[in-house]
């Protein structure tokens, strides 16, 4: 193994984790950037950015990126690993070899080091990935914001700030961006999940209902 492996950690981590038996194929585990040509798009740019030699097949209406070094396993022969784009836009990834695990999600966070997000949102691999205050399906492996959870667990982080401070908005920002870096926040947003705080700590009566949220995916950023 050498220093310059770009899969030395993901393999180092695959080999001291505990295998679980109730979740779903790591290699079943999908992310979609928009439809089929956003999603090559993206794994292009995602192989060229990182480096990584690949053959690209296309085969009825898919794109399958052949990898020349598998990510668990160096000794697996060129080509086992490979990237998957399916004719709706849907990537997965694994290797052929039944002691191989590892999908997409997992890889795509080796290597940029945050979770994948596309249009149905974060894709994780496991509900402990995310932060509490993004709710998990298990069945899909997306999440969604909890606007009141996001409130609760800023002010166990920041229990000190002043919530009518204006600092606390950036405040905000920055801590939800840092955990969800792909999820982007208009200042309403904020405002809303400083308010929910303000509620929950008695600084503010409950006089109205919140505004009314809506989570929007920051194209340029996935």
């Amino acid at each position: 193994m050498s220093l310059a492996d770009p899969f030395a950690e993901f393999r180092l981590a695959s080999q001291s984790s505990e295998k679980e038996q109730t979740r779903p194929p790591l290699t079943k585990l999908h992310a979609n950037f928009g439809d089929y040509e956003q999603s090559l798009a993206r794994i292009e740019e995602l192989l060229q950015q990182h480096s990584l030699e690949h053959k690209h097949k296309r085969k009825t209406g898919e794109s399958i990126f052949e990898l020349q070094s598998c990510p668990e396993n160096e000794q697996h022969p060129p080509g086992k690993a490979f990237i998957k784009v399916s004719n709706n836009g849907d990537v997965t990834a694994g290797c052929q070899h039944d002691s191989c695990k590892w999908g997409f999600p997992g890889f795509f966070r080796k290597l940029e080091g945050f979770w994948p997000s596309g249009k149905d949102g974060l894709v994780f691999e496991h509900a402990s990935d995310g932060p509490t205050w993004l709710r998990f399906n298990a069945r899909t492996c997306n999440a969604e914001i909890v606007p009141s959870l996001a409130a609760i667990e800023f002010r166990r982080v920041y229990p000190e700030l002043d919530l009518n401070d204006d600092v606390a908005l950036t405040r905000l920002h920055d801590y939800l961006c840092q955990l969800a870096p792909q999820v982007a926040f208009d200042e309403r947003e904020l405002q809303n999940i400083l308010k929910l705080a303000r509620i929950q700590v008695g600084e503010e009566p409950w006089t109205t209902d919140p505004i009314s949220l809506h989570q929007e995916m920051h194209e340029g950023w996935i």
